[in-house]
């Protein structure tokens, strides 16, 4: 199992300029990851893992305020799409359900267009006590996710 070790390994050999910061509290959620490090949840981004009907995982990244729409992304994949049950996302990702970072799976992924007007945000690092400071640019770049409005 991947954690916030592999995470930090991936940003050094990428010259990411981002930070894995330890926490006391649980960050599994964008609300738990928010009420920790006293932020709003808009800027918290999370990495929701579903696995097509295919079988192949794929991840949506959206803020923390905002909920995935499934009829959005099934529509651009033109294939129908299920949350991905805890041993889904870690066999697709490495990474337990609630660590899972935006960047360094090698996953297909889809980001919502309110992140590209984001600046500096949080999101998953490797475990539920770990918590991954990045620029939304550093997001998309090195996720080669796709953007486009995917909220509901």
């Amino acid at each position: 199992m991947k954690n916030n070790k592999d995470l930090q390994n991936y940003l050094e050999d990428n010259n990411i300029k981002a930070e894995i910061l330890k926490l006391d509290g649980n960050t599994k959620t964008a609300h738990d990851a928010a009420n920790v490090l006293n932020v709003d949840k808009k800027h918290i981004v999370k990495s929701v893992v579903f696995i097509r009907k295919s079988g192949k995982p794929i991840i949506a990244i959206v803020s923390g305020e905002d909920r995935v729409s499934f009829d959005k992304i099934e529509r651009y994949i033109k294939e129908t799409i299920n949350t991905a049950s805890s041993e889904e996302v870690l066999k697709s990702t490495g990474y337990i359900a609630g660590g899972v970072p935006p960047i360094g799976t090698g996953i297909e992924t889809f980001i919502d267009e309110k992140i590209d007007k984001m600046d500096i945000c949080f999101a998953g690092g490797g475990t539920i006590n770990h918590i991954l400071k990045i620029s939304a640019k550093d997001i998309i770049k090195f996720s080669r996710g796709i953007i486009f409005d995917i909220k509901k």
